[in-house]
């Protein structure tokens, strides 16, 4: 792995930024609706990207393959920030975390950021702004789905009918496990034009038996089940999803009338902790798993960074009752015991298994109504996630693996089977969308359409003009953290540049002439499917880059915003 700066410091700084200014979906003329695709929208939780497709060939996951395998794949697509509310507030938006005000899951807000400067729900900020299924509805879809698709709590919110109402013609399924296994749709009664998920008898009896449905907040971080597929809440979500799949086909072939296109949202909720699935994926794991997967290649942090060296607050996996007590590290701070490395890999990897099973429920439902040709399919993930790589479990991380998560788009018509290995954002999945599927103009949208790529990935040159933005406050840090320090990471095709500066929470922007750290990776020779390389050395460290640094810290501060220009000291 190549770690000296000079050979390719050139490359780094090559090409403008045109393509990095927002700008509105160029979309085509909107098609008859009665000659409409149906839409099918699957959202993932956690999920890394590990398909065959991604290079983690033993996994068995015919579901997300065969989609893979009727369209595109983006093996380089990263999200606007590693944790699941911001995330999703974002890519269903369109819109930047600097314009949602959403940078966290609640914690800034605890951490001391007034509450009128950040939020959980994009609403607060952006009260007139169109999510994708609301564009779908207001172009006269059939919007229907389950699951978890806008984060809970946040936009689903118990005692808050929020994007059901808005988003969804028909009440949206609501189900989610907790973290003792035991299902929940929200209050009682449920909040206008939300349905719940009840446990059947038999489910209760035999979680109850096998000790997963206890009185706690929290339980154990992986459980190793008897019970069957139905048990579990991404079962009965995508079996929930399939049934409306069925109902709105035998109502358009009884219909007279024009034929109402549907666009169906489908929210997974594993791979997210606590892995609780049936045994046979554990069993399918410890058959075909080979040796070199079983631990991370490198699970200590990078050498010189303020960041990724301050061990995270993986607060998710310290709450697990059985990994207490964490062990500590050389330094001092909590860890997962090495002992517990590949147990919990096994069970992730069991878990998004688990996951694709059900999502074959939802396409056969399709296929049963002659409409799994003619289907355009998105699926996304929320983040990435770490498992144990460079010391970090779990998101929360502007690396590799906290930030570049599955993006795979289908389109009828279009090609089939292709790779894109230049960076793309998930802000650009809404324009994308809305581009394919004809619908009209949408304004004030972040993102560019990925269209022409889908259409002919040729296009797709390997070219430094391509870079994803990505940002996270720091937070969830066991050390110096500070809610008011964003950082702005910026991926290209050969580097990752990341700028710890002061975040101005009046005009929503990092402050990038108060910069306090810098990171900076070099990738040049590591394939854009290579899970498990990534480059152990902060760059930005060495005093022979700092002139460098400060060219790249200008190129991020134009990428963020054309409109952001330097004073004279960072000019």
């Amino acid at each position: 792995m190549v770690n000296k700066m000079t050979p390719w410091s050139a490359v780094l700084l090559a090409g403008g930024m045109c393509v990095m200014v927002p700008a509105p979906v160029m979309a085509a003329a909107a098609a008859p609706l009665s000659d409409a695709h149906d839409v099918l929208f699957i959202t993932l939780d956690d999920f890394r990207p590990e398909l065959p497709v991604y290079g983690r060939e033993w996994l068995h996951t015919p579901g997300l393959t065969s989609i893979a395998d009727r369209g595109t794949t983006f093996l380089r697509a990263y999200v606007q920030a590693p944790q699941c509310c911001p995330t999703r507030n974002s890519f269903l938006t369109g819109r930047r975390p600097d314009n949602t005000r959403v940078f966290t899951n609640g914690e800034l807000t605890k951490s001391g950021v007034p509450t009128n400067m950040t939020s959980v729900y994009f609403r607060d900020a952006l009260l007139k702004q169109i999510t994708i299924p609301e564009a779908f509805k207001q172009a006269g879809y059939y919007v229907t789905g389950g699951g978890k698709v806008f984060h809970p709590g946040n936009g689903m919110a118990p005692g808050d009918a929020g994007e059901s109402l808005i988003s969804y013609t028909d009440p949206y399924f609501f189900c989610l496990m907790g973290w003792n296994a035991q299902w929940t749709s929200g209050p009682t009664p449920l909040p206008p034009n939300r349905t719940g998920c009840v446990m059947s008898t038999a489910c209760r009896t035999c979680l109850a038996e096998e000790g997963t449905l206890i009185n706690a907040t929290f339980g154990k971080s992986y459980h190793v089940s008897h019970c069957p597929d139905d048990c579990f809440v991404d079962s009965a979500v995508a079996e929930d999803v399939a049934r409306r799949i069925r109902a709105h086909s035998a109502k358009e072939s009884e219909s007279d009338g024009p034929r109402q296109p549907m666009f169906t949202s489908l929210g997974m909720r594993n791979p997210h902790l606590p892995w609780f699935v049936p045994q046979k994926y554990f069993d399918f794991v410890d058959a075909h798993i080979p040796a070199s997967d079983r631990e991370a290649k490198q699970w200590t942090p990078p050498t010189g960074a303020l960041a990724s060296g301050d061990p995270y607050d993986n607060f998710e996996f310290w709450l697990m009752t059985d990994l207490d007590p964490i062990q500590q590290n050389v330094s001092g701070f909590p860890e997962v015991p090495t002992s517990m490395h590949f147990t919990l890999r096994k069970a992730y990897w069991a878990a998004l298994m688990f996951t694709d099973t059900q999502i074959v429920k939802v396409l056969q439902a399709l296929e049963d109504t002659g409409t799994l040709d003619s289907t355009i399919i998105v699926v996304v993930g929320d983040h990435g996630y770490g498992l144990s790589e460079l010391g970090a479990w779990g998101k929360y991380t502007l690396l590799e693996q906290g930030t570049r998560a599955p993006m795979l788009i289908a389109v009828p018509g279009l090609p089939q089977g292709q790779t894109v290995s230049i960076p793309v954002e998930f802000v650009d999945v809404a324009p994308t969308l809305f581009a394919v599927a004809g619908l009209s103009t949408m304004p004030d949208l972040d993102g560019k359409s990925l269209f022409g790529l889908l259409q002919d990935n040729s296009t797709a040159v390997d070219h430094e003009d391509w870079v994803a933005l990505s940002q996270y406050p720091a937070v969830h840090r066991v050390r110096e953290s500070d809610p008011f320090v964003m950082g702005a990471s910026m991926r290209t095709l050969a580097i990752r540049f990341t700028a710890w500066c002061t975040y101005d929470y009046v005009q929503f922007v990092p402050d990038f002439d108060r910069c306090r750290a810098f990171e900076l990776y070099n990738y040049t020779g590591i394939c854009a499917n290579c899970v498990d390389d990534f480059d152990l050395i902060n760059l930005a460290a060495e005093p022979a880059n700092a002139e460098l640094v400060q060219q790249l810290l200008l190129r991020l501060r134009r990428a963020w915003s054309p409109s952001l220009q330097p004073n004279s000291s960072t000019a």
